[in-house]
């Protein structure tokens, strides 16, 4: 069974006439609102992709900045940028203005998330980790501006359990192709005979594509008035609130793990191509492949989660992921196809957990608002952002570090057996084990759709039954 809520939840379920009119909303979304939603996430996935995939390599091997430098830097970075997350989720709620409370702010980052990313990639001769440290920084303050309220856009455009995943679906293979694209960059980048240059010219090219499509998202989405216009923000954050409800707190924890599962291959994938299998140029081919089989199975996770619901198909989908990894073993230098066969069946995986969960969370915002009578998007939204980018840095030193320790030597042609070694276990070890784990978290998530139904049917029984007025927290 769900919780009860609180009378006075109760009370402004009833009390809302704005409320009232998005309970009864469960219509489909117009294709055109979906696209317009989605397409922002295409920008967003050149930038992050190319980040994960080149950011350290290209300042270890390129610009020469010891390994343990760039891992501490970029940590250093997130953990400034992890800091404003949950304020800007609060201050989006509560923020009012003719344009809505979420589609201002992503205007703002407009202004200056992709002229960041450029930065980045195109240092001064000399520059080392200040210059890293100032443009990261920079760049992952512009990437919470943007996607907090982004969040928070998308989890009130519909209340509907399953209209919310197909939302989710378009923006995740929005997502996904910008990745494609985004592992792209590598490819343009080697064109060039100098690859700094081409770094310039491709990270340019991709802060445009960027601004515009986020612009697209602010012109063809519409904020919910009813939920604009009602008080809904408390005048402080109530973490209390947030860790009783039970099913954020499963999702927030599962989500923060397979993110940091993802991140060892990810970050460590180029040097684990070019020093272990010793094919450097099949790397940005391989990770299309996997990207291209992710961005194909999305609207497959979709239709299995309709039809056995989301918490399952999750599930399905975290094995999976953990269950490709170990035949990874295999790898040889002369096995590059299985790298490129065993990525593809992952990148089959990740187009589930990379989906669903900004569904589930958003069920779980609903809940909050069963349990409190509070509309809180942006909080919630802030609040996994920073759990996410604090593991992320965490993720990021301990990575940085170990290979120091292992022995990694910045733009060398070979590395010691024990460094070898050690890049074999954080590719393969450490992310299987973290998607198991994963799995495991979420097993005992409780909300299905019935009971996302069931709540929604309390909701509107408690708006037939109770008077018409303010709510204490309302006033």
């Amino acid at each position: 069974m769900i919780g009860e809520p609180s009378p006075e939840a109760s009370a402004s379920t009833a009390a809302s006439s704005p409320l009232r009119h998005a309970l009864e909303d469960t219509s489909r979304l117009p294709l055109g609102t979906k696209l317009s939603y989605g397409i922002s996430t295409f920008g967003n996935g050149l930038f992050e992709f190319s980040l994960m995939l080149y950011l350290f390599s290209f300042y270890t091997d390129i610009m020469k900045v010891p390994a343990q430098t760039v891992g501490l830097v970029v940590s250093i970075a997130i953990l400034v940028d992890a800091l404003t997350d949950i304020p800007m989720g609060w201050l989006s709620d509560r923020t009012r203005t003719r344009w809505g409370r979420r589609r201002p702010y992503i205007i703002l980052s407009a202004c200056f998330y992709g002229p960041a990313f450029f930065l980045m990639f195109t240092p001064p001769t000399g520059a080392g980790g200040l210059y890293l440290f100032l443009t990261a920084t920079a760049f992952y303050l512009g990437a919470t501006v943007y996607l907090v309220p982004y969040n928070g856009l998308g989890t009130e455009l519909t209340l509907d359990h399953h209209e919310r995943t197909s939302l989710m679906a378009y923006r995740q293979a929005f997502y996904i192709i910008g990745l494609v694209c985004g592992a792209g960059v590598k490819v343009v980048a080697l064109k060039f005979a100098d690859e700094r240059t081409g770094f310039a010219i491709a990270t340019g090219f991709c802060g445009v594509v960027m601004t515009l499509t986020m612009l697209e998202t602010v012109r063809g989405t519409s904020e919910r008035p009813e939920f604009s216009q009602a008080r809904t923000a408390t005048p402080r954050p109530r973490f209390g609130e947030m860790i009783r409800n039970r099913p954020f707190m499963i999702i927030l924890r599962t989500f923060v793990i397979y993110n940091v599962g993802i991140l060892f291959p990810v970050v460590i994938g180029q040097q684990v191509a070019t020093h272990w299998l010793q094919a450097e140029h099949v790397f940005p081919y391989a990770v299309m492949v996997f990207l291209f089989c992710g961005a194909v199975a999305v609207p497959v996770w979709t239709a299995i989660s309709r039809r056995i619901d989301k918490r399952p198909t999750l599930i399905l989908a975290l094995l999976l992921a953990a269950v490709a990894m170990l035949p990874m073993l295999l790898l040889t230098p002369e096995r590059v196809w299985l790298f490129v066969i065993l990525l593809g069946v992952m990148g089959v995986a990740f187009g589930g957990f990379m989906t669903l969960p900004y569904s589930i969370i958003g069920d779980t915002v609903d809940y909050d608002g069963y349990m409190t009578g509070r509309r809180r998007e942006g909080f919630y939204w802030g609040t996994a952002e920073f759990c996410r980018k604090i593991s992320g840095a965490v993720a990021f030193a301990v990575i940085g570090h170990t290979l120091g320790r292992l022995g990694y030597e910045e733009g060398a042609v070979q590395q010691s057996t024990q460094t070898l070694t050690g890049l074999k276990i954080l590719f393969i070890g450490a992310p299987m084990v973290l998607f198991a784990l994963a799995a495991v978290s979420f097993w005992s998530y409780p909300l299905t759709k019935e009971r996302h139904d069931e709540m929604y049917r309390q909701m509107k029984a408690a708006d037939r039954t109770i008077a018409d007025h303010d709510a204490p927290f309302n006033r």
